[in-house]
This record gives structure tokens, C-alpha cells and sequence, in this order.
């Protein structure tokens, strides 16, 4: 079953106000970073006092600094060695582990390696790599995190297989027991065909399924940007008449449907920036998933279209 989580990448000043109703509500978790808001997320978060018996996981991330302006001394000492503002070096690693911990106040669920792929062409990349797992599996036994996982904005559509990462961490750990999660953008702003590589039966998706981990896809509540200099009503009239959905229905309904009907995603993750988006979430639980029929129409309208 598809949950529909959290996501903190661009909150709104109203998130402060909207995190005690996402707990309340029974919202399954929440993905947030130590960089998004430079920090204020996180500060954010430990407001809540989450516990150890809390029901709304908790994932973050390490690996992207903050902005220059407001980091502290620890991304300050490892900025020179960052690459588009991305560390893997393992000592900055640790640290980061620990002051996800110390900054939210509780064990996080999840922890994300987060966009490590703009290394991929680096001819140390897979050493830094294993030096991440060592760290993120050392996180583990310490107590800093439940579990870890890959975060990647790219990797999974330019080389879309998951085998990279069960044969390291197997060979660093020797099982997949603490590596619990992927996280990719899943959207119908993609190109069909980038679509297709991760959610194929051969594809990554079906991957993470038989290797029991869990897939967590990102997209923007705010679906209507994904037509950004384009014309937007233009593409959503024939949309909604080809599936055959009211005139009523919103460009977030359809990509959330979307999302529910791909088979093996476990949690779809919802930015939010304003309370009335909160509003329409919470209204979004009712969604259904698209019938096959219409799912396969949707992908190959927008194979000729986006």
C-alpha cells in the first residue's frame, strides 16, 4: 500500500504551524534535510518532541552543506572539499550524523546519502562511496539513525539499476539489513521514457521490491509548476479529457493518481508551503490510483507531450 508522506524541501513560514497538525493527523512521516531552510527545518522538527513510540517516521539526510551564510563550523571546515555542495568524505560524514541527531532531538528513521552523484565521475567515487556505507552502518550501531539510505535526484534515471547499492552495502555489511530506502522524483513532469526506466518490471522500482526496500518518491504539491512556460490549460483540457476525468479535477489530483498507480512505491512525499495546501492534502488521502487503462493512455500522452 502507498502512503503519502511529508516532504520539507520548500516550506513555507506556515510549516512551524502545520507540523503539529501533520503528527495529529496520522501522516506517516516526514522527510526533511539539515540543508533545506539551512537548518530551520530541523530546529523545526525537534519542536515536536517526537519519541521513541512516535507512529510518524522521521527521515533525513547527509552529504549537502548549507548555504554559506548560515552554515556552522563543520561545513565551513569541509566546504573547499565539497562538489556542487555535496561532501562524501567520511569524516565530515560522521559529524553530520551527529548533529542530525543532536538537532532533532530523536533518532531519525531513515538517514539519506544525499545526492552523492555528482561524484560519479570522479575517479575516487567508489571509495567514497564505501567510506559512506561504513559511516551510515557505524550510524546504525550507534544509535544515530534506525537505518540508511541513497537520496538521488539523477542516478536512477542515467544509470537505473540498484545493484550499485545491495552489492556495496553487502559488501561493507555483508546483508541489507540497515539499508531500508531509495528516494527519486517520480513525476508526470518526466519524460515517459525516464519514467519508464524506473518503474518497468525489470526496472529499479521492481528491484528495491524484491530486495525488500522501500521506495520513497518526491514531487511538489504544487503540480501546476511542472507546466512552467507552457500552456497549462492547454495540456490539462485534453488530459482530463482523455482519462475521462471532470473539468474540475487539479494537475495535483492527476500526478498524485499517477504516483498511486505505480505498483511498489511506498510512500509518496508531499511538500506543502501554505496552510491551504495542507487542507488539499489532507483531502489528497482519498485519492484513488488510475485503472490500468487509464494509466497507460496518461504515459503515452505525455510520451508526446512533456
Amino acid at each position: 500500500m502507498t502512503l503519502i508522506g511529508i516532504g520539507t524541501h520548500a516550506p513555507g513560514k506556515s510549516l512551524a504551524q502545520i507540523l503539529p497538525k501533520i503528527v495529529r493527523d496520522g501522516f506517516p512521516l516526514i522527510d526533511t534535510a539539515p540543508n533545506y531552510r539551512n537548518g530551520w527545518c530541523h530546529k523545526e522538527i525537534a519542536k515536536l518532541n517526537l519519541g521513541a513510540e512516535r507512529t510518524t517516521r522521521l527521515s533525513t539526510k547527509v552529504g549537502c552543506l548549507r548555504h554559506n551564510s548560515i552554515s556552522d563550523a563543520l561545513d565551513e571546515k569541509f566546504r573547499a572539499s565539497a562538489k556542487r555542495g555535496v561532501v562524501l568524505e567520511s569524516d565530515y560524514l560522521r559529524q553530520a550524523l551527529l548533529r542530525n541527531r543532536e538537532e532533532l532531538g530523536v533518532q531519525p528513521d531513515i538517514t539519506y546519502l544525499h545526492n552523492f552523484e555528482v561524484f560519479v565521475n570522479e575517479p575516487n567515487f567508489e571509495i567514497l562511496m564505501r567510506g559512506a556505507v561504513e559511516q551510515l552502518e557505524q550510524a546504525v550501531a550507534d544509535g544515530l539513525t534506525g537505518a540508511y539510505g541513497f537520496a538521488t535526484w539523477n542516478w536512477f534515471v542515467e544509470a537505473p539499476r540498484l545493484t550499485f547499492f545491495t552489492e556495496l552495502v553487502c559488501e561493507v555489511a555483508d546483508s541489507l539489513q540497515n539499508f531500508k530506502a531509495i528516494q527519486m522524483p517520480v513525476s508526470i513532469a518526466r519524460p515517459q521514457a525516464a519514467i519508464a526506466k524506473v518503474t518497468r518490471n525489470e526496472g529499479v522500482i521492481s528491484e528495491a521490491v524484491q530486495s525488500n526496500i522501500e521506495v520513497h518518491v518526491s514531487s511538489p504539491f504544487d503540480f501546476g509548476r511542472i507546466f512552467e512556460g507552457k500552456q497549462a490549460d492547454a495540456i490539462l483540457g485534453p488530459i482530463k479529457d482523455g482519462l475521462g476525468l471532470k473539468s474540475e479535477t487539479s494537475i495535483a489530483e492527476i500526478a498524485l493518481r499517477f504516483l498511486l498507480s505505480i505498483e511498489g512505491i511506498s510512500y509518496i512525499l508531499v511538500g506543502i508551503s501554505s496552510a491551504d495546501n495542507y487542507q488539499k492534502l489532507l483531502m489528497s488521502r482519498n485519492y484513488e490510483q488510475l485503472d490500468t487503462y487509464r494509466f497507460e493512455k496518461l504515459l503515452k500522452y505525455l510520451d508526446g507531450r512533456i
